[in-house]
């Protein structure tokens, strides 16, 4: 499945980026999990937190994505755009996205008999329907996070 990784240094809004990414999430129905750890240190705060989405799509198939972002050097700054002053962070970043699905998660059957099934009578429904659209549900997670760190033209 796709990992990405994205890498940045610069100003950013971290309040719009979390919100976005959870915006993602929540309109796609997926459970959301978190875990989080925040440090202030000599050269700024540290940020660094754990997010799992999964979406039982039928009995038979299970969606994950989980997105790990690590943000150190975190410092408030005031940049001036359009002429207005806005509250931003300034920092450092490193955020990975991995997109996986899984079939049988329910376990219903044997592990040898689900990959049987999937192997030799529904491999191309399965994969062409599922594995190709979370795919891309991935690449527009991404693209979204590049957005909304103004990577991206508008």
């Amino acid at each position: 499945m796709p990992r990405h990784q994205i890498r940045f240094y610069g100003p950013f809004n971290l309040h719009a980026l979390l919100e976005g990414v959870k915006k993602f999430l929540d309109d796609r129905q997926y459970e959301f999990k978190e875990t989080f750890k925040m440090k202030k240190g000599g050269e700024g705060w540290k940020f660094e937190t754990d997010w799992e989405g999964n979406l039982k799509v039928t009995h038979f198939v299970k969606k994950d994505i989980a997105i790990y972002f690590l943000i150190m050097e975190i410092k408030d700054v005031e940049v001036v755009v359009d002429g207005k002053k806005q509250k931003l962070q300034h920092g450092r970043g490193i955020i990975d996205i991995d997109g996986n699905i899984e079939f049988g998660w329910q376990q219903f059957w044997p592990e040898w008999f689900t990959r049987f099934f999937l192997t030799y009578f529904y491999k191309e429904k399965f994969w062409g329907k599922w594995v190709d659209g979370h795919w891309y549900e991935v690449q527009d997670l991404a693209a979204l996070i590049r957005q909304l760190l103004n990577f991206e033209v508008k």
